[in-house]
């Protein structure tokens, strides 16, 4: 989390968060890394709370695979 905390705060690499997850996943992932709780996401976006762990847990794993090639 610390790593990629550090990673959103250079221009180039939210701009490669960006193409690389949907706007709802760049969303939900950027907010988290801004320590927003679910609870706050899922109100704002209208979702359920499970869901934005979901989402957020999906985002992650792409992140992680495009550093792990």
């Amino acid at each position: 989390a610390e790593f990629l905390r550090r990673m959103y705060s250079y221009p180039y690499w939210r701009n490669q968060f960006r193409e690389l997850l949907t706007e709802v996943e760049f969303d939900i992932f950027y907010s988290g890394q801004k320590n927003q709780t679910k609870t706050q996401l899922a109100e704002r976006l209208g979702l359920d709370p499970e869901e934005v762990v979901r989402i957020f847990n999906e985002a992650r794993e792409k992140v992680l695979k495009y550093f792990n090639t």
